[in-house]
């Protein structure tokens, strides 16, 4: 059998500059990826038989072509440079809009389901085996992440105990953040669609006088930028007043950015060089930015980091 090939890319005015190549000859399969210019790196499989080999073939194609990817020859595209970006690039959350229909596009959002790019994962706990609640997807911007594989991820947290996980696509990669080490025999992910997710606690008029509603958000961000977060050492000549600027300009709600904390111990080694703060979720009462679902995420500061290659994913959270 002569080998075939597709070719596709996703290519954006300051954005992603990614190639994709699918070659199949017989039964064995080679996928090649990376930026526009380069070799790129390459992964391969070979499987029982060629029809099997082709249904792979198509669900990657459909795959890539829903996360933005188009069919393209090689050769025709040049290597763009990537855009410089300040090391602190945020997006500020200033705004959460309820909705009553629900998001099906691939933006950034809280609540509701997941949009998934790829075959659905939805992350089971460690210490039960349910599923755990959806509580957002966010649109990986490259102005805040660089050029990396994965363009979406997906923040699951259980507001009643200790369970979150984190799911990026495309490639599927997936950390469950257990703050105990709990160990358990339960898999790491279910392959399904929808499940639990955010709510809201909303007044009755009988006993008992409240009860909790899923709701779905969209977002209203505002670009900006925060100082580079200051460790331990580095703080310790800060007079008051600067603490107090560091502090109201790292606050709150949003993606990307510097953390808001005071304690090496919440940050992952190697910060400057090795992460990006993926998302923050600050005390409401530490904050003025109205959430609607602020009342059922609990008490906590969160923070999610993603490895700079963004294959890797942290977790720390803060009771206050």
């Amino acid at each position: 059998m002569e080998a075939q090939t597709w070719y596709l890319e996703l290519s954006e005015e300051n954005g992603s500059h990614k190639f994709y190549e699918i070659t199949l000859e017989n039964m064995d399969l080679t996928i090649r990826y990376g930026r526009i210019g380069d070799a790129g790196q390459t992964q391969k499989k070979t499987f029982e038989t060629p029809e099997k080999a082709l249904a792979e073939v198509e669900k990657k194609k459909r795959e890539k072509r829903k996360s933005g990817y188009q069919d393209a020859e090689l050769g025709q595209s040049t290597k763009k440079a990537l855009a410089a970006k300040p090391k602190n690039n945020k997006l500020q959350c200033v705004r959460f809009t309820e909705v009553n229909t629900p998001i099906t596009r691939p933006i950034t959002k809280f609540g509701g389901q997941p949009v998934w790019l790829e075959e659905p994962r939805w992350p089971l706990s460690a210490y039960h085996g349910k599923s755990i609640p959806f509580m957002c997807q966010i649109k990986l911007e490259p102005d805040l992440f660089g050029t990396i594989d994965a363009t979406m991820a997906y923040v699951f947290k259980d507001p009643d105990g200790d369970d979150m996980a984190t799911v990026l696509q495309p490639g599927n990669i997936i950390a469950r953040h257990d703050l105990y080490g709990q160990e358990g025999d339960f898999p790491l992910f279910a392959v399904q669609e929808n499940g639990p997710t955010l709510t809201k606690t909303i007044p009755t008029q009988e006993s008992p006088f409240y009860q909790k509603v899923e709701i779905e958000c969209t977002v209203k961000l505002q670009a900006g930028e925060d100082s580079p977060y200051a460790y331990d050492e580095e703080r310790g000549s800060w007079s008051q007043e600067k603490e107090n600027r560091y502090y109201s300009k790292t606050i709150g709600y949003k993606i990307g950015g510097s953390p808001c904390i005071f304690d090496d111990e919440f940050v992952p080694e190697d910060l400057h060089e090795q992460w990006n703060l993926l998302l923050q979720m600050r005390n409401p009462e530490e904050d003025e930015t109205e959430a609607p679902f602020a009342d059922s995420f609990g008490e906590l500061t969160c923070w999610w980091y993603i490895s700079k290659d963004g294959r890797q994913l942290s977790f720390f959270s803060l009771a206050y």
